[in-house]
């Protein structure tokens, strides 16, 4: 995200006050995800939407936050 957002802006992200943030609840579908995401639904789990302040929107789709067990996983968006 950082690497993205310093692309967007030519500046370095040191702050989280330099995004907006959106969420959204990411509930686990049986075989679609890493295993590592099987227990969403029952865990706390989000996939964050990130956005330069009066600026671009950064890609961070394909990332879900696992609030319960403090984990991050990749999906295979394709």
């Amino acid at each position: 995200m950082k690497a993205d957002f310093e692309d967007a802006t030519g500046k370095e992200l040191t702050s989280p006050d330099q995004l907006l943030l959106n969420g959204a609840v990411y509930r686990a579908t049986p075989g679609a995800q890493p295993a590592v995401l099987d227990k969403c639904g029952e865990h706390r789990c989000v996939r964050l939407f990130p956005k330069v302040k009066n600026g671009p929107w950064i890609d961070a789709r394909s990332f879900v936050i696992d609030l319960s067990a403090r984990k991050v996983a990749k999906l295979d968006i394709g």
